[in-house]
This record gives structure tokens, sequence and C-alpha cells, in this order.
């Protein structure tokens, strides 16, 4: 009689001894092969109302192949059918016996099953709603990502800024992440509502990656993907949407079957490989190697938002220093050599390129008052004479290239030390710098941005930005004049520290 195995055992058995593909059993019975997969994984068996017609099925395919490469002692014997040899050219015999252990290996299986209600209870929950949704995607995933003890690869086809939009990116706050874990997220962006409200949307985007300093973003154009609406994290949980007329957010299926959520996270990962990358993650010397860095500075005019410090136009003792320091931070002799062939590139490039340098206010005070300035990789602090030096230094160029703009940015009602990431924009390429002496999970520090149409929306939000009050421009008399004002005061106030 037959031996008393479950479904999915009996299936592979099967599948194993015939040599017949998976994609050919799918064929047959008319289902995808993921579900093939999850019958043969013991995940998920067929349904009820139709295995009589899947099992017919499969016995038929299977009997047709054991016949042609004569297995019946070897399926006999793993099946403990036995009977089966003396059937060796009778295929109709062979397909009923083959039927019934499908059969009654299916009733064994379907006995083993948890009630249909308790199983949906614990894979599956809908939630309704573009507000509820959206809050409850934050929560669920923030909880999934701070418990995690592995690194976490997340990929959301919808639009990142319509979620900001509807979360509010000023609720925006950190991740906790537990034994220095790395987040990879892939994140969707639809770019074609940014012809009219650009400004909103590079405020959203700059948000999010100033406050996940910890996270690496890939941000693509899902305008080849946005009707997949797919929120994955792999083996944790995946989220499919419904949409309604106006595109926003209408429903969505909570998926947290494992053997499910990795389907739908390397389907929707192959789905990637044909969208447009906007901005990619990368470290220091994939920028230097590359030639990115090189490329840069070789631009007229630049654009630089530096929130750590200010690291141009540097006197040679900091320079010397920070070449000793950036050996001994990363234990790389040649990073002696890539800070002073940076600082080369600075003095010969900025002579007579346009140059307009936007500091926040607090920014700035912070390096007067504590010297601390974030330069590639290196975590630096300049002496109470090397600022001054510094400062001095700066009015030199500036009187030297009249081209050279400095601007305060009045931050007083953002959040103490908001500011995280720099920007430096050459008008056609763009990196951001995080401040890297905030990273904890050895996360990349830097991002390069590579879309064109972009680079315009950047283009036009600083020229807005230069008209807005909230940015003074000060000239280099107007520096000197300040320095000059104040200097004694500070450098006794500083001794005092």
């Amino acid at each position: 009689m037959v031996k008393i195995s479950n479904y999915a055992y009996v299936l592979k058995t099967l599948i194993g001894i015939t040599n017949v593909k998976m994609m050919n059993v799918a064929k047959n019975v008319d289902y995808d092969i993921s579900y093939i997969s999850k019958w043969c994984n013991g995940n998920n068996l067929p349904p009820k109302k139709n295995i009589c017609s899947i099992n017919k099925r499969l016995a038929e395919l299977f009997a047709r192949e054991i016949v042609v490469h004569n297995t019946y002692s070897l399926v006999s014997r793993e099946l403990n059918l036995i009977n089966l040899g003396e059937q060796q050219n009778n295929e109709e015999m062979i397909v009923n016996e083959i039927y019934k252990v499908l059969m009654s290996s299916y009733e064994i299986s379907e006995g083993n099953l948890p009630s249909k209600k308790s199983w949906q209870e614990k894979t599956s929950t809908v939630i309704t709603g573009r507000k509820k949704i959206v809050e409850y995607l934050s929560k669920t995933v923030r909880e999934i990502v701070e418990n995690s003890n592995s690194d976490v690869n997340l990929i959301c086809t919808l639009d990142i800024d319509r979620i900001l939009q509807i979360y509010g990116a000023d609720h925006l706050r950190p991740y906790h992440l537990r034994n220095n874990i790395r987040i990879f997220a892939s994140l969707g962006l639809n770019i074609n509502p940014l012809k009219t409200n650009y400004e909103g949307a590079l405020n959203r985007i700059y948000s999010l990656l100033n406050s996940e300093l910890n996270c690496e973003f890939t941000i693509f154009n899902n305008s080849k993907v946005e009707k997949y609406n797919v929120l994955v994290i792999q083996d944790k949980i995946a989220f499919l949407f419904s949409v309604d007329y106006n595109g926003d957010l209408d429903m969505a299926i909570e998926v947290r079957d494992k053997i499910a959520v990795n389907e739908i996270y390397f389907q929707t990962s192959s789905k990637l490989k044909d969208t447009d990358v906007i901005l990619r993650p990368t470290d220091n010397l994939s920028v230097e190697r590359g030639g990115f860095r090189t490329k840069f500075y070789t631009a007229p005019e630049f654009e630089f938002f530096s929130v750590y410090g200010f690291e141009f136009f540097l006197p040679e003792d900091i320079v010397d220093s920070l070449s000793k320091e950036a050996v001994a931070q990363s234990g790389n002799e040649n990073m002696a050599t890539v800070v002073k062939k940076l600082q080369i590139t600075w003095e010969e490039r900025f002579i007579n390129a346009e140059i307009n340098f936007i500091l926040p206010k607090s920014a700035v005070m912070r390096y007067v008052e504590k010297g601390v300035m974030y330069y590639m990789d290196v975590h630096y602090q300049a002496t109470v004479e090397q600022r001054r030096q510094h400062i001095r230094q700066i009015i030199e160029y500036m009187k030297k290239n009249r081209k050279i703009n400095l601007y305060i940015l009045e931050d007083d009602y953002f959040l103490e030390e908001f500011f995280q990431i720099s920007v430096y924009f050459n008008h056609k390429m763009l990196f951001i710098k995080k401040n890297g002496h905030l990273i904890k999970n050895g996360a990349s520090r830097y991002y390069v941005l590579a879309n064109e149409k972009y680079i315009q929306y950047i283009n036009a939000y600083l020229q807005n930005l230069r008209n807005k009050s909230s940015l003074v421009k000060y000239t280099v008399e107007e520096v000197e004049e300040i320095v000059n004002k104040n200097e004694k005061m500070i450098l006794r106030m500083l001794d005092l520290n």
C-alpha cells in the first residue's frame, strides 16, 4: 500500500525521479511556476476544488515519463508502491497508482494545515484609506528595521515624494539600529510633478537623506514600474497596493509569508533593471578612483552648500595636519596624497571659477567655536590659531577672485544641527556628502546624482533660494569688517575654552 507521506514529499519525489522540469509541471496543470514551488516546499497546497483535476494531470505526466525512462522500480521503492513494477506496459494502471498516492498525500497534508482563518490572520492584513496606509507603513517598516538583526533590503516602487507629502517630511526621525546593520533601500520617484513643484519635492528628498544618515538610498525613476505598486523588505514583509483614479493609495494588502515575500522581492528587483537611476550611494574611493571628483572640478562655476565646518581655502598648516590625520584614520598611506592632490585641484580651479558658498549660520558659528570640519572621510579639529589663519585666507581668496560669493542661511528656525549633508554642485554634476562622524554602521558617505532633469530643477531651486530673505549675501569687504571687529573678542573667548 501507499507509504504515508505529505504532498510536498510525494510531488518532489516524482519530479526528481522523472526529471520533469518545474516549468513543464506548471504548464501541464496550468499554474504559475511559483505555485508549484510552494507545493513542493510545503508552504501551500493546491486548491481543494481543483485537486482532482490537478492530480489527474500530474499523474498522466509522471506516468508517461516513468514508462519512457523505465523508472518503475525506483518510483515503487521511494513511494512504497508495491505493484507498480508489475504494470510496466500498462500506462493507464500506472496513472491510477500515481493518482492515488497524490490524493492520499494531499489528504494527509490538508489535515495538518492550520485553519484557514488562523492562517489568514498570521500572514495577511488589509488596510484602507490613504493616510491610514502611510501611517501603518511608516510604523511597521520602522519596527521591522529597528528590530532586525541582519541587513535590511527594501524596495518601494511607489512615488516616495508622494508618500513624504502624505506622511509629512517633518515627522522623519533617524532609525535606531541594532548591531550596526545596514539598510539598502531602493525608492521610486515620479519626476513629472517636479515640473510644477520642484522646490517642495527637493526639500522633502533632502529631509529624507538628511534624517536617515545610516541608510543607503538608491532613488530611481519609477515611470516604468509606476503601476507595480509594491513595497517589500526581503525576508520580512511585502505590501501590495491598489490606487484610485487620482493615483492615490486606496488599499494595501500586507503579506508576511516568507516564501511569498521573497518571490515578490526578487520579482520586483528584476523590474528595477529597466529603470533609470536618479541618485545612488557611493564611497570616497569610488568618487576618487572613478575620476568623478576630477571631472567635477573642471567646471567653471560651482555651488557649495557646506554644513559641517569649511574645508575650502585651507592654509598649508591645516593641509599638512589633515593629510596625516587622513592616514591615521583610514590606515591608508595613499590618503595623504589624495588630500594634497585635492587641495592643488582647488587652488588651480578656484582662481577664476565662479563660486557660490552657502553656509548655515549655525555651521559657521560651530566652526568658529569648535574648529571641527569633515573633509572627505576625515573628521578634523583645527586649533584656534589654524582657524584664525583659515578665516584670513578665505578673505584673501575672495579679494583675488571677486566671483567668489558667500551666502549665510539664517537657520535659527530649524532644529538644532538639522543640516547633516553637504551638497556639491557644478550645474551639470552633483554629489552629496554626509556628516560621516554621525554614521555608526559603515554606510556609504556619499551620493551621486545622475539625472539631467533633476539637475535642471536644482539649478532653478538655487536661483530662487538666492532671492529669499533667509539667505544673506556678504561681500569680501563685509566679511573682513566683521572679522576685524570681532576677532579679538572671539579669540579671547576661545582662549577661555
